[in-house]
């Protein structure tokens, strides 16, 4: 049984992830970067752009046991059939013990039921180890690398089609 569960972002969730995104370690491998302290402010501005975005979906992902808010999920670059899914457990203490790939099947899962999407793609820094892991663990399959020339990082592309998804994880069917 999962020990967290989605539900859609809104903007009271940025009285916490504000607090995130002043944690470096956080953003070391990921193009967010930022030379200013990041207020609650800036964060409830930064989020409600964000969730007037039509081609973004945005997740919550909450412990079941007391509904702490522990980290988020998001699909974006949507298109017809595909969509890039990113990570962020911004509540440290919750890394490892499953709780990003039991909130990944849910996302994934609500993506391939209620749009139109395909296929979900990840770009994954060459150095962020534990992403590597927990994506290959999730059964997405390497397509390539490649260089994102704004952060200077290297990065592993890749991808999850709904067929291997439902395969992967027939409970979901």
């Amino acid at each position: 049984m999962s020990t967290v569960y989605i539900r859609p972002t809104v903007i009271e969730d940025a009285k916490v992830s504000y607090k995130w995104r002043n944690i470096p370690r956080l953003w070391k491998y990921t193009a967010f970067k930022t030379d200013k302290e990041i207020t609650y402010e800036d964060e409830k501005a930064w989020l409600e752009k964000k969730l007037e975005q039509s081609n973004e979906f945005r997740f919550s992902i909450c412990l079941v046991e007391n509904d702490q808010y522990i980290g988020y999920m998001f699909i974006n670059n949507i298109t017809e059939n595909e969509g890039e899914i990113h990570t962020v457990i911004g509540e440290m203490a919750y890394w490892g013990g499953g709780r990003a790939k039991d909130a990944a099947k849910l996302v994934l899962d609500s993506m391939f039921k209620n749009t139109s999407v395909k296929q979900i793609i990840t770009k994954v820094n060459v150095k962020n180890l534990g992403a590597i892991k927990l994506t290959l663990d999730m059964g997405f399959e390497k397509t390539h690398e490649e260089f994102h020339q704004e952060t200077g990082f290297d990065l592993v592309v890749f991808r999850m089609t709904k067929e291997s998804f439902y395969e992967q994880f027939p409970d979901f069917k």
